[in-house]
């Protein structure tokens, strides 16, 4: 990312280490990286090197949308806190239009929910819990959903599902969630 003359003058006078805490964006062939082989999470590297504060990227040659060093910014904020207290320090703020904000934070909402679900043990996250969540999101976003669990299964024909779930003392399920255009292709 770059900073100004006037940001890179206080980094060098603060602890900051320029080997993990920054990505360049050059064109190629001259080096590094371009904007599409950057991951998310490089994008936001600055936030956990930079001191509270709100900070606003300066990049002249427009080689990162704000949009997406917001989403990196946000994915670097993630930390799974479904067992402990979520941290309370301050953080450094990126400053972004509302409309750059609102599609990282949507993007940044899905991949949490994908990283809590993944995080989660199967011991707390079995075929139930799974079906609720996908149920809480379908409330959520206001989609249809329908739960079919146990014996029901092989009523709907999904043998496979209740055949693969009924070894475990946790009834099988599957969770299906409906939105959008009926008549769009089905998504499954």
């Amino acid at each position: 990312a770059w900073v100004s003359d006037e940001c890179a003058e206080y980094l060098k006078r603060i602890p900051f280490d320029r080997q993990t805490a920054t990505t360049e964006i050059k064109p190629e062939p001259r080096g590094s990286k371009t904007r599409e082989q950057l991951q998310d999470e490089e994008k936001g590297r600055l936030r956990d090197a930079l001191p509270a504060g709100i900070w606003q990227l300066d990049d002249p040659q427009r080689l990162l949308p704000l949009s997406e060093a917001a989403l990196g910014w946000a994915l670097a904020a993630y930390r799974f806190s479904t067992y402990r207290e979520p941290e309370a320090s301050p953080r450094a703020q990126l400053a972004a239009a509302a409309d750059d904000l609102v599609a990282a934070s949507r993007m940044a909402g899905a991949i949490y929910l994908a990283r809590d679900l993944i995080n989660t043990p199967a011991s707390d996250l079995g075929p139930e819990e799974l079906a609720e969540a996908v149920v809480a999101e379908g409330r959520r976003h206001e989609a249809s959903t329908e739960v079919t669990v146990g014996d029901e299964l092989l009523r709907a024909n999904y043998p496979a599902i209740h055949t693969v779930g009924r070894a475990s003392t946790r009834a099988p399920r599957l969770a299906d969630l409906r939105w959008g255009d009926p008549s769009a292709p089905l998504l499954t």
